[in-house]
């Protein structure tokens, strides 16, 4: 990719995907989610667009080139695929149980959603969950810490540069929840770094985002559960 271009997707990036959720409000987002009852909202339209051309873009990041690992065996690769997913899944359970347990107990609260069990704002529901789960993997799990990692590598050195893309990546996308309140944001940044160590080791965005949609469709039905909607 050309220098300039790679700055000017990266600035584009920034100004219209990165920097807005860090200063939206539960008021502000509580408007596109009333409309229909549902979490869905017309903005992820566009993030699910950027995500798909950044996704091909970077080409290596297919599950097909991840078998190549294990010699194209597509049944050990499957296995392996399933793995990641389950664990990761487990982990970002795990994660929101303590947090919210921690939650109770100190009295701190979060926003929640208003989601009503209607069928088409339920599905809404889902298919918000499908296409922000995908666009997250792809933008703050591949693009974000490559992108940081590309631009710092020079000044810093190659394990500054690591560790300042790493962490500034997870920070980044848990403040992105600051709307939510303080427990959804610690929880964004400890599920941020399982989804980004599921990303490493697996070698594909679909791991992270197979387990990411799973566990926002679990946690949505235990939301339901709790609340006796269902």
């Amino acid at each position: 990719m050309k220098k300039h271009y790679f700055f000017a997707e990266f600035a584009f990036l920034s100004i219209f995907f990165f920097i807005p959720p860090l200063f939206a409000s539960a008021t502000s987002t509580g408007a596109a989610k009333a409309v229909s009852g549902s979490v869905f909202s017309y903005t992820l339209i566009p993030y699910f667009v950027v995500a798909v051309l950044l996704s091909i873009q970077s080409r290596g990041h297919t599950a097909e080139t991840a078998c190549r690992k294990y010699s194209g065996n597509r049944y050990i690769c499957a296995a392996v695929f399933s793995g990641y997913v389950l664990v990761t899944f487990g982990e970002l359970c795990i994660t929101a149980a303590v947090l919210e347990w921690t939650a109770r107990v100190t009295g701190i609260s979060e926003t929640q959603p208003a989601v009503t069990l209607a069928f088409f704002p339920l599905l809404l529901t889902c298919f918000a969950f499908l296409i922000s789960s995908f666009s997250e993997e792809v933008l703050y799990r591949v693009y974000l810490p490559d992108v940081l990692y590309t631009v710092s590598e020079k000044k810093l050195g190659s394990t500054k540069a690591l560790a300042f893309s790493e962490i500034l990546s997870v920070l980044v996308f848990a403040l992105s929840h600051r709307y939510l309140g303080i427990p959804a944001v610690i929880n964004a940044g400890i599920c941020g770094i399982f989804l980004r160590i599921c990303y490493k080791k697996s070698g594909t965005v679909f791991a992270g985002f197979a387990a990411h949609f799973l566990y926002n469709i679990f946690m949505f039905i235990l939301s339901c559960v709790l609340l006796r909607k269902i």
